[in-house]
């Protein structure tokens, strides 16, 4: 089976194309770029360079958050027309699990962390068991501090990974001292092949999507939506 998996969640844009369970191709970007200005072109690039013809893909797989509502609507949509235009399904896969994957097989918890802003991250707490990825704190957008306590209580050490963490350390190692470890940079960006590799259990337990139940994961409301409600509340 060929899979076109890409992620557009956070800063980078990622795409990787997986043949037969072997990952032949993978691109990662993260410029000024809009998501919606590279994607597409991305594609193409990495189709021409793996002499594959968009009809020979089976199936898609996508980052469908949470993280940036603004690339994830792009990554989704995507999807979505790719699927339609080609008849075929698509795997839906957390953000924070590709992240966790940055983390493979350690043996530390691992918790992804994207900025929600006001103080808030989208979060959950993974252990890697073999070679599954075990949810031990369901995802959800947490106030950072509240989360890092919860994490102080287990005792151990924790890996957060995450564009984003580096806008945080100093409050992990207050909190967490030694057993807060901040992965290196190359550990920070959702990459397209650990979509690629989550929605291969997706496709042989037959959870996928198409075209018209596809949907983002945002966790909460858009900042915009927001205060466009709390205006509302006071007329």
């Amino acid at each position: 089976m060929n899979i076109l998996a890409f992620e557009t969640s956070g800063m980078a844009a990622s795409v990787a194309l997986m043949k037969e369970n072997r990952i032949v191709g993978e691109m990662t970007v993260s410029t000024r770029l809009n998501h919606s200005e590279k994607l597409m072109p991305m594609i193409d690039e990495l189709l021409e360079k793996t002499e594959t013809s968009v009809k020979d893909i089976d199936a898609l797989a996508v980052g469908t958050g949470p993280g940036s509502f603004t690339g994830i609507r792009i990554g989704v949509s995507t999807a979505k027309g790719l699927a339609l235009a080609l008849g075929i399904p698509v795997a839906a896969v957390s953000s924070l699990k590709v992240l966790a994957c940055n983390a493979m097989y350690s043996d530390m918890l691992v918790c992804p962390i994207m900025d929600a802003r006001r103080n808030q991250v989208y979060s959950g707490i993974f252990r890697w068991e073999g070679v599954e990825l075990v949810e031990v704190l369901k995802e959800d957008a947490y106030d950072f501090e509240e989360l890092l306590f919860v994490l102080k209580k287990k005792d151990c050490p924790v890996l957060f990974v995450g564009q984003d963490t580096y806008k945080f350390k100093d409050q992990i190692k207050k909190v967490l001292d030694e057993k807060g470890i901040v992965a290196m940079p190359q550990a920070n960006f959702p990459r397209a092949a650990s979509v690629a590799g989550l929605a291969i259990k997706k496709i042989e337990e037959n959870e996928m999507e198409n075209a018209f139940t596809l949907k983002p994961v945002y966790l909460r409301q858009a900042e915009a939506e927001r205060q466009y409600q709390e205006r509302m509340k006071k007329k």
